[in-house]
Order: C-alpha cells, then sequence, then structure tokens
C-alpha cells in the first residue's frame, strides 16, 4: 500500500510539473506575440517576466527537456531578454524622469522615446522570427513525455544564495545580482511552495528600485544629461539603497527560519510511528 501512495503521489507530482513548466511556455507564446503586435511599457514588462519565469522552471524541472536541448533554450531566451533590456531602461526613465521636477529633465524625453523606438525596431524581427519559426509549439513538442519530477534542492540552494549575497552587498552591481537571485527565489516558490512570498517580493521591490534609479542615471548620462539630473539620479540610488539596509535584517531573519524548515528532515506520519511501535511491542511480547 505504502509503495502504491507513494507512486500515486510521485505521478501526481509529475504531472502538475509538467503542466507547471507547459503554462509557462504557453504564457511566454503569448506575450511575444502580445509584444509584437503592441510592444507598449506593459507589453516589454510582462515579456521580460515571462521569459524569467519560464528559464526558470527550465532551472526546476530539469527533465523537462532532453538535455541537448536545455542550451539551445537557453541561448534564445537569453538573446530574447537582452533585447527587451534598452526598452525597458527607457521605460522606466520616462516614469521617473517627472518624479525630479527639474526643466532640464523634461528635454531627456524627446531623446529617451527616440533611443526606445531603435530599441524597439531591434527587438521586433527577433519577435517575428519567434512567430514564423513556431518556436513556441517546437518546444511544447520537445517537452518530455517521461515525467519530470522538481529538483528539490533548488530551493535551499537558491534562499542560502540570497541570504549570503544579501547580507554582503555593497555596490551596484552586488545589489543587481542580489535582485535577480530574489526573483529566481521567489518564481521557484511560487511554483514549488504556492503561498505567501510577501517577503521575497517586498526585497525585490526594494532592489528594484535600486536598480532603477541606477539604470535610469546611466542611460541619462549617456543622453549628455546635466549634472543636476544625474545628482538627483545618484540621490535617490544612494536612499533606495538605505532603504534595502534598513529592512534588511527582517527580511534576512524570515528567510534564514524558512532556511531552517526547508533543511528539516521529514517526519515520519504519527499513525505510521505508532503502527510501527505496536508491532515491535509484539514481537517482544
Amino acid at each position: 500500500m505504502g509503495g502504491k501512495r507513494y507512486n500515486r503521489r510521485r505521478m501526481r507530482t509529475e504531472t502538475a510539473s509538467a503542466e507547471a513548466v507547459t503554462k509557462l511556455l504557453e504564457r511566454l507564446a503569448f506575450q511575444v506575440n502580445h509584444t509584437l503586435h503592441g510592444p507598449g511599457a506593459d507589453s516589454v514588462h510582462d515579456l521580460r517576466i515571462a521569459i524569467r519565469r519560464f528559464s526558470q522552471s527550465l532551472t526546476l524541472f530539469k527533465s523537462a527537456f532532453a538535455a541537448q536541448d536545455v542550451k539551445k533554450i537557453r541561448r534564445r531566451l537569453k538573446e530574447l531578454m537582452e533585447l527587451t533590456n534598452a526598452p525597458r531602461d527607457c521605460d522606466v526613465a520616462l516614469k521617473l524622469l517627472p518624479k525630479t521636477a527639474l526643466p532640464s529633465a523634461a528635454a531627456l524625453e524627446q531623446p529617451i522615446r527616440a533611443r526606445r523606438k531603435e530599441a524597439i525596431q531591434l527587438l521586433r524581427p527577433e519577435l517575428r522570427r519567434w512567430a514564423a519559426r513556431k518556436t513556441s509549439s517546437k518546444w511544447r513538442a520537445a517537452l518530455s513525455v517521461n515525467g519530470n519530477r522538481p529538483d528539490a534542492d533548488r530551493l535551499p540552494h537558491l534562499l542560502k544564495r540570497v541570504v549570503k549575497h544579501g547580507g554582503h552587498a555593497k555596490s551596484g552591481e552586488d545589489l543587481h545580482r542580489v535582485r535577480i537571485e530574489a526573483k529566481k527565489l521567489r518564481y521557484s516558490l511560487e511554483l514549488l511552495r504556492p503561498g505567501d512570498t510577501t517577503p521575497v517580493k517586498e526585497l525585490q521591490s526594494l532592489l528594484g528600485s535600486i536598480n532603477d534609479a541606477r539604470a535610469v542615471r546611466q542611460l541619462v548620462a549617456d543622453l549628455g544629461a546635466d549634472a543636476e539630473v544625474e545628482r538627483w539620479f545618484k540621490k535617490r540610488q544612494k536612499k533606495k539603497t538605505q532603504e534595502f539596509e534598513t529592512a534588511w535584517p527582517a527580511i534576512e531573519q524570515i528567510l534564514r527560519a524558512s532556511l531552517d524548515q526547508l533543511r528539516q528532515p521529514a517526519r515520519k506520519p504519527m499513525v505510521r510511528a505508532a503502527g510501527q511501535a505496536s508491532r515491535a511491542q509484539t514481537k517482544t511480547g
């Protein structure tokens, strides 16, 4: 009976895993098509999320695809993500510039829109090729039919990395790395342990604000912004970094507690343990 229950539980897990990967792939296909026909700020943002979520599913469910296919898929995802970086930075800049309330900031809006237009012109051909080659359909057909169990060691590993690097992050590059790791952790939790991910979302939001200020600061400097505008974004980046440093101890404590729980071995059910004790007494009697 125990073996049958285990097999049924394993089959349910593998089926759920396959469905999760398929749904993420379908979502990615939808966002590629949606962005191709309407590359607005929200579309590009949602496309980036779809890429990250599906990419993380490849890490969690290693057997979802044949090993030789994974490298190719990852390369295509990376290429597509890189083409969305410039439009995304422009979108964030257009959102943040009005908050400066600086007269010289308004003059940057047109150059930023022009740069975004150029970036979209580079992105669109890749989106068209994606659709023309029926990339998502081919990947769906390549999904393993042998079942795909999640890699149970990934969550503790991701948690450990976020805790370690979050506590030692000092530079903008360090904080950006923690931000990416926090995204991977959040998407992994949502796939493997659906529930309250508020601490990770809070961490992701804090790090996102820092990265936004950093990215826009670099963009406006490249476009020849005056010192006053650059100084505003430098101050904003510093302020958001201080907010992260203030919030980190409480977030770290929650993440460490979660890590301890994941590391604890699963306990045997009480009924089963009681049955084993009863049988032992019978034998000795």
